[in-house]
């Protein structure tokens, strides 16, 4: 089984769009520093937005009843560090995962 990866999908878009055109952000910003990734947004649609009465808290906030088995945990981690290598080379960013 091939599993698409997250670099496969961007070489995608890039037919029809120019790097410039996307923005790629790592979701763990966007739950750690909300009002980073609010401007981050803004400023690549190039509008402005002021987001100072804007509730950042979380919904629907869940979790994971059970952990995922150590040995599966290593097999996907071996299967995607090359893909997230090139992922990271490929955005010139390097995201914790």
């Amino acid at each position: 089984m091939k599993l698409n990866n997250y670099v496969e999908q961007l070489q995608r878009y890039l037919q029809y769009f120019d790097i410039e055109q996307l923005l790629i952000l790592n979701s763990d910003l966007l739950f750690a520093d909300p009002m980073s990734a609010l401007q981050r947004i803004t400023e690549h649609l190039q509008i402005e937005q002021d987001f100072e009465d804007v509730a950042l808290q979380p919904k629907n906030v869940g979790g994971y009843e059970d952990t995922m088995q150590r040995d599966i945990r290593e097999y996907l981690d071996d299967y995607f560090r090359p893909h997230n290598q090139r992922l990271f080379e490929f955005l010139g960013e390097s995201f914790d995962w």
